[in-house]
């Protein structure tokens, strides 16, 4: 019995000790759980953060172009400018910490444009909106002159004509189909309906809804929006059956070229309103232009205020001698409203003298009339640096901006192109319009194509995207007359709608860590053009991929 005893016992401790081994492997198995669990928990924290980090400094190069938006433009330009400055904004740390080995990082990038004016590659800054055409001002101006918003949008690449009718019947707010645009019972047909926006289009994206506009003509093959066509990205030839892509225009998409948001403050330097050369108030008018030109300048502004220009065939009676003193009771006319400074360029007035007045009115009577000739000749020379002042102190507009104008400092060759061909139909109208034939078309002319790619061609060869020193007049869109690319009347018709400036930046912001991970990517859209700055877009772009290689982002290197 006790030998059966032991055995039992025995075999007892034999099973608890196996019990327990095994109990101990589960609470080794569970331990090893929670800590591989644990890992990883810290590895995703630490991603996230990472990622926070990463987001936060692509945050800050936003912030940074605020910043530097409102700096003195003076300061701004000693400091490198906003167009291309790595210094100021290719891998730029958030901190100065060499603590830290994970250091948060930011970089700014925009798309940059080779000798022919062409996309090609990134530079280091910010994108000026000017620099793209607003599409929502074409209906305004194809009402006024038929056919030159068609010209403007026929300038992109791969662009057809029943896709700009189409473009524009999307923004105006008729529902007449133009000849081979696309209205309500065009899109009725569609699978699903619906109807077009007859509106102004609240983001360039929007296009895609419109009738014969396709992805590949919207983005061409840039996927990851990084301003370039990578190794995996579609080969820019896997769209020529869609359209002609030979010269990479269309590599970045109509999207590259077009714009919502551009517009420029109606403020001088200083941020104070502009002179209105069409303000009611003459006397107050002939007061604030003393400030900025002489006293002969000032009183033939006025008087041409109050008389207008003289009929080109209505010679006056005799010409010199000292201009007349003004009665600043007498008020302007209609005819002498100024479209632009332009306006006084060579420009001359009929004075009526003596016996009904002091004054320039046209209502004067008794006298003679004799003509003043305005102190800005027609010999850029001379004029241009007068007409620079006017430019940049004085304007023709009401209101805080003026939107929509093209920046030919900064602008693709195919928007220039487009440019050319839309003061064309410009000019073609106005003559017509006094021959009494009514309507406006493109000159199907070898000739005057020939004339816009050389001036094209110029334009690139002497322009500066941001003036500075030797480049300085350029910071006006004057410059095309001072510097003889144009003729003063060439540059009368181009002036509506271009610029040499504009108030609104496009930022691609590129957040990242020194030691690499996770890559932050914002487009943001500042407007700086009111009496404050205000955020137009905000997208993230992060889920298109890091879109930059860590040379081109740039690292912090400490001493």
């Amino acid at each position: 019995m006790a030998a059966s005893s032991r055995t039992e016992t025995a075999d007892r401790s034999g099973m608890v000790l196996i019990v327990v081994l095994i109990v101990i492997a589960f609470l080794s198995l569970a331990a090893y759980g929670f800590s591989d669990l644990m890992l990883v928990e810290y590895e995703a924290t630490k991603l996230n953060g990472n990622r926070l980090q990463a987001q936060s400094a692509a945050e800050s190069g936003v912030a940074l172009v605020e910043t530097v938006l409102q700096q003195d433009p003076t300061l701004l330009m000693e400091s490198g400018g906003l167009y291309s400055n790595p210094a100021l904004f290719q891998g730029r740390p958030v901190s100065q910490s060499t603590a830290d080995a994970e250091l948060p990082m930011f970089t700014l990038a925009a798309p940059a444009l080779d000798e022919l004016g062409y996309h090609q590659g990134i530079r280091y800054g910010v994108e000026n909106e000017s620099a793209r055409l607003n599409v929502n001002i074409l209906p305004e101006l194809e009402s006024q002159y038929e056919g030159a918003g068609i010209a403007l949008l026929m300038a992109l690449p791969g662009m057809t004509e029943d896709v700009a009718d189409a473009i524009l019947d999307w923004i105006d707010e008729d529902d007449e189909p133009r000849e081979l645009g696309a209205e309500i019972d065009t899109y009725a047909t569609l699978d699903p309906p619906y109807q077009p926006k007859n509106g102004p289009l609240e983001s360039v994206e929007e296009l895609l809804l419109v009738y014969g506009v396709t992805p590949t003509l919207l983005f061409g093959v840039d996927a990851n929006r990084n301003y370039m066509t990578d190794s995996y990205e579609p080969d820019p030839s896997m769209i020529a059956a869609e359209v002609d892509n030979t010269d990479g225009s269309l590599n970045l998409g109509w999207s590259a070229y077009l714009t919502i948001y551009s517009q420029e403050s109606n403020m001088n330097s200083l941020g104070e309103p502009k002179i209105d050369l069409n303000g009611e108030d003459l006397e107050a008018l002939h007061t604030d232009l003393l400030e900025f030109i002489d006293e002969e300048l000032a009183d033939f502004i006025i008087l041409y205020r109050q008389n207008g220009p003289s009929p080109d065939d209505n010679p006056p009676a005799s010409r010199g001698g000292p201009s007349p003193s003004i009665d600043f009771q007498t008020e302007a006319s209609d005819e002498g409203k100024i479209g632009s400074p332009l306006d006084l360029v060579g420009a001359t007035i009929s004075v009526s003298t003596g016996g009904g007045g002091s004054g320039g009115g046209r209502n004067s009577r008794g006298g003679s009339t004799r003509t003043i000739e305005s102190p800005l000749t027609e010999d850029p020379f001379t004029t241009g640096p007068i007409l620079e002042i006017l430019m940049l102190e004085t304007t023709t507009t009401t209101g805080e901006t003026v939107p929509g104008k093209l920046n030919i400092n900064q602008c693709p060759a195919v928007l220039l192109q487009g440019l050319l061909a839309a003061v064309n139909v410009i000019a073609q109208s106005q003559l017509e319009a006094v021959a009494g034939v009514g309507g406006g078309a493109i000159a199907d002319s070898e000739e005057m194509e020939e004339l816009n790619f050389q001036l094209v061609s110029d334009m690139l060869s002497m322009r500066a995207p941001e003036p500075t020193g030797e480049y300085e007049s350029q910071g006006v869109a004057t410059w095309l007359w001072a510097d003889g690319l144009v003729d003063l009347q060439m540059m009368k018709l181009m002036m509506p709608l271009i610029t040499a400036g504009g108030d609104v930046y496009r930022v691609q912001a590129v957040g990242y860590l020194e030691q690499g991970g996770p890559v932050s990517r914002l487009e943001v859209i500042l407007d700086n053009a009111g009496t404050s700055m205000r955020i137009r877009s905000w997208r993230d772009l992060s889920s298109l991929g890091k879109g930059y290689t860590p040379e081109m982002l740039g690292s912090f290197v400490t001493e």
